[in-house]
């Protein structure tokens, strides 16, 4: 805060309550006094604030003569006005600091927020001739570990910093090399070897080389990143750096779906000896030049063996309290923002903006925590539950809570089929624990989640289901120990370019929620499936198979009840060009480009 909000904080405080284009009567003595300072200094403030409209002061003739002090806005007024003209100059981490005065009001922040979302036309950053993207995310990054990343957010911005060894072209449906150029499978698939490309530089400059290789996948399997990968590398028996750029994986048994499971954003390659999540350094289009709760800040690698990018840096401001505000703000104040992108439609967008959409491949939906050593305590949770799933509409969701609420959701995946023979049957048992009909529900913060869970909520209290909701931030809520009471979690489930990886992934990782709540007999299903079947199986389209075999048995129990799939969208003005989504919904940014811009666009 500046020394003349600061000042008028002071003297506003010092004569509450006051009203606004009300008289105070005054000396500048006091006035002296009140701000601490000498009787020049105090003159100039006044006269300052003054200029800035904040206040009419009328100075008494000769000393100890009484003064006029008049003020023309609120406290909260001004704060907001600044906010706006420190944005609108570029300045928007000054703007936001400015709104976390404990005195500005929930509301102003929020006001903000919609502002900022609002949308423009400015490209470039304040003094500079470079490409700046710019938009507004509704929830803060967690660790960009990519052995860690959970969430669509955090696999998105993992793919824009990371390169993996192989990636899935899901055009052409297969397979093809990337940080790796070539590979080599031998003893009957027990040995893999991946020849690695020349001159690819990490963010910091160091070459990258089979040992960084090693290095990654020595801590997906040993579970120093994170469990989320080390259960599909357990058969890894050895990572052995045989030259600088070629890398030998020697397995116990053939792992035919490995070279899948290494497109996966968890399978990222991170520089010997990385640790760090809020420091990330990868070989991706982008390297991370600023992360905190408000602000990340990315700017293009301009070493990145795959081109350099078109833009020179992407800027993401968090604020979570513009989703689903529903509220449009006006073209005039659209017009001095330098947003130039929205991934969600949180306001009306200038009607010569262009929009484009997808749907989400994966869906937000409900798991059924299951596991539990009492079989007693497990039949009551599942016909409790299986009651609930069964009064549960989905289409009435998604049109009665809008937002990116798309589709209703019967599977998984986009992609997945539905067995029209499952049934559900659980009235009898229903009726023998209806005196009792209480659930408790785990959900993260914000996303929709809080109005997702007071739908099911009210739904469940109509049918005599008494549902009592908890909300974890997400870091704590895909932690191990997290919902262990808890009857059910609502989650947002991604799916990447490689369905067959992703769903190994949720039904195999111990990390996966899914996993954590399986019954006793669905676990020793699903382990005698992957160990017997999945993992020896070299067709792609028959593991994909066992897989749906998993995904019937769940939603067969009622371990899984998906809820809807999202409508992602992106608005950005016609100079924008090349904007296209990623498999998890995201704007690609490394192929944005900005083409002329319109006569009404300002240089800063």
């Amino acid at each position: 805060m500046s020394v003349r909000h600061e000042a008028l904080r002071k003297l506003m405080e010092h004569f509450s309550p006051i009203r606004v284009g009300r008289r105070v009567v005054t000396s500048l003595e006091e006035l002296t006094q009140v701000l601490g300072c000498t009787r020049r200094a105090a003159q100039l403030m006044l006269k300052r604030m003054g200029e800035e409209g904040w206040i009419a002061w009328q100075p008494g003739s000769g000393r100890g003569r009484f003064s006029s002090l008049i003020f023309l806005q609120s406290y909260e007024e001004m704060i907001r006005s600044e906010a706006h003209k420190l944005a609108a100059a570029g300045q928007w981490g000054l703007a936001w600091r400015l709104l976390q005065n404990e005195q500005v009001g929930e509301s102003i922040r929020e006001d903000f927020a919609r502002f900022l979302a609002s949308g423009s036309v400015g490209t470039t950053a304040p003094g500079e001739e470079k490409d700046v993207l710019r938009f507004v995310l509704y929830r803060p990054i967690l660790s960009l570990d990519p052995g860690e990343a959970a969430r669509r957010t955090e696999q998105h911005l993992v793919s824009q910093l990371f390169d993996t060894l192989l990636i899935y072209d899901t055009k052409a449906g297969c397979i093809k090399p990337h940080l790796a150029h070539g590979w080599d499978c031998k003893d009957g698939g027990k040995t893999y070897l991946f020849y690695l490309r020349k001159g690819v530089r990490f963010h910091d400059g160091r070459e990258f080389t089979s040992e960084d290789v090693a290095y990654t996948m020595r801590r997906l399997a040993g579970g120093q990143a994170g469990a989320w990968m080390t259960a599909l590398l357990e058969t890894i028996v050895r990572i052995e750096a045989v030259t600088s750029h070629t890398l030998a994986i020697h397995l116990n048994e053939p792992l035919h779906a490995l070279l899948d499971f290494l497109t996966l954003p968890g399978a990222s390659i991170v520089p010997r000896g990385f640790t760090d999540g809020d420091r990330p350094v990868g070989t991706g289009p982008f390297r991370l030049i600023h992360k905190d709760d408000h602000k990340v800040e990315l700017a293009a690698h301009a070493a990145y063996f795959g081109g350099r990018p078109f833009v020179d840096r992407v800027d993401m401001w968090i604020l979570p309290a513009i989703y689903e505000s529903g509220h449009a703000t006006s073209s005039t104040e659209a017009d001095r923002m330098a947003v130039n992108l929205q991934q969600y439609l949180y306001s009306e967008a200038p009607k010569e903006w262009i929009g484009q959409e997808c749907t989400d491949r994966g869906c937000k939906l409900l798991v059924a925590n299951l596991r539990d050593s009492d079989s007693n305590i497990v039949r009551r949770r599942t016909a409790l539950i299986s009651r609930l799933f069964s009064i549960l509409d989905r289409k009435r969701m998604v049109n009665e809570l809008g937002g990116n609420r798309y589709t209703a959701a019967d599977s998984l995946t986009s992609t997945g089929i539905v067995n029209s023979r499952l049934t559900h049957d659980n009235d009898s048992a229903w009726q023998g624990i209806m005196n009792r009909a209480s659930l408790t529900l785990a959900a993260g913060h914000g996303a929709g989640n809080e109005r997702d869970a007071e739908w099911i909520r009210s739904e469940a209290l109509s049918a005599g289901i008494s549902v009592t909701v908890h909300y974890l931030s997400h870091g704590t809520l895909y932690q191990s120990t997290a919902c262990p009471e808890a009857d059910l979690i609502l989650l947002e489930q991604p799916i990447g370019n490689d369905e067959e990886a992703s769903l190994a992934l949720i039904f195999h990782s111990p990390s996966s929620m899914l996993r954590r709540c399986y019954c006793k007999e669905t676990e020793a299903y699903w382990h005698q499936l992957y160990q017997e079947k999945y993992i020896r199986e070299p067709d792609k389209v028959k593991r994909r198979a066992h897989l749906q075999s998993m995904e019937d048995r769940l939603l067969q129990e009622q371990a899984v009840f998906p809820l809807y799939r999202w409508r992602q969208t992106a608005h950005y003005p016609p100079h924008v060009r090349n904007v296209a989504f990623d498999a998890y919904g995201w704007v690609d940014y490394r192929s944005i480009w900005f083409g002329t811009q319109p006569d009404f666009h300002t240089k800063k």
